[in-house]
């Protein structure tokens, strides 16, 4: 079986390519029932609110590192890459001076 994907594109994909029947009944019921979540999530979520707090309380110039020791500080056991990967998800970046934003547009 060839696709030509430039041709037909995804829309005609996704009616050859199912996801299994559990699969799809799964995810509807943890949208209706948040207890069904998985652990993972539902920790993520309790770390949003965190993250998100410390981040804006110091300005938004705290990278990951930062935030993490801060969470540790506050008795809160993650671990690093946690925070990174909910940073990335939520694009939470550390704010560069605008000196540093000026000698790099001077180099180039």
């Amino acid at each position: 079986m060839s696709i030509n994907i430039t041709v037909r594109g995804r829309a005609d994909l996704a009616g050859k390519f199912r996801l299994p029947r559990r699969a799809t009944h799964e995810h509807k019921a943890r949208q209706r029932d948040p207890d069904r979540l998985t652990d993972r999530i539902k920790r993520d979520l309790a770390l949003e609110r965190d993250v998100q707090r410390i981040w804006e309380k110091n300005f938004k110039v705290y990278g990951a590192d930062k935030v993490w020791r801060q969470l540790l500080r506050e008795g809160i056991r993650v671990a690093r890459c946690t925070v990174e990967r909910l940073m990335k998800k939520f694009r939470y970046y550390r704010s560069l001076p605008i000196n540093f934003l000026t000698k790099v547009a001077l180099r180039n």
